[in-house]
């Protein structure tokens, strides 16, 4: 009978996984688990301005749709040619 290799499962509770490589984290110094929170907390608050930003666009391209909209019964007063660069 041949020995069966036992297949590595990941589990976050138990490990981390930076860049190709997964270590223990009972393994890591202080230290580097200090970093790993740091880079988890940056991540959330990337994650929360992206948000953010992605509610700002929507809102003021609604916003630039209903100024066209109440727009349109105005006369405008020049109509100026486009910026060229």
């Amino acid at each position: 009978m041949a020995n069966k290799r036992k297949e590595f499962v990941y589990d976050p509770d138990k490990h981390v996984r930076i860049g190709e490589e997964v270590y223990a984290q009972d393994d890591l110094e202080d230290t580097s688990r200090n970093e790993i929170g740091m880079i988890h907390w940056i991540d959330q608050k990337l994650a929360d301005t992206q948000a953010q930003i992605k509610t700002m666009q929507d809102g003021r391209t609604v916003a630039v749709q209903r100024l066209v909209v109440s727009l349109a019964e105005v006369k405008p007063v020049a109509i100026e040619a486009p910026a060229t660069s």
